[in-house]
């Protein structure tokens, strides 16, 4: 019997491992895809700003935002590089902008890497034995990685 109850307890505490490694990698994702979502509700305050400088009104930004709000937030970013590196800087103000941008730019960059490398490791965890049956249980499912230029 005492041998019984130690495997149970064996098998559960390996079980309660697999499950919380699981369980991390998730929670550390979620974080990670926040802050990226922060960086990129940040560029949209620039791009917002800068749009005030120019020829473009807050409305036609916010077209473009609630457009793409539809679509995936790759493609938003996209439209905002395209918006910010078509722009033609006219004072130090607008500099100022651009070059808060072109920061929050490097700062997604990073986010994205540290991201990508969670979802690969989150991925992973979810294919091998015997994660997998763990996660499978979970209901858990692959990630996909942050494509953004």
């Amino acid at each position: 019997m005492t041998i019984g109850v130690v495997l149970l307890l064996g098998i559960s505490v390996i079980l309660t491992v697999l499950y919380n490694g699981v369980v991390r990698s998730r929670t550390e994702i979620e974080a990670l895809s926040q802050r990226i979502d922060d960086v990129l509700t940040g560029q949209y305050d620039l791009v917002a700003t800068l749009a005030e400088h120019s020829k473009l009104t807050i409305s036609d930004i916010n077209e473009l935002y609630v457009k793409n709000k539809r679509i995936i937030r790759e493609e938003f970013h996209h439209e905002m590089q395209s918006f910010v590196k078509n722009y033609k800087v006219e004072n130090d103000i607008e500099r100022g902008i651009v070059a808060d941008y072109e920061l929050s730019e490097q700062m997604l960059a990073k986010h994205k890497d540290v991201y990508n490398k969670y979802v690969d490791i989150y991925n992973t965890k979810l294919s091998i034995f015997p994660n997998s049956i763990i996660a499978k249980m979970m209901k858990a499912k692959q990630r996909k990685y942050f494509e953004a230029e």
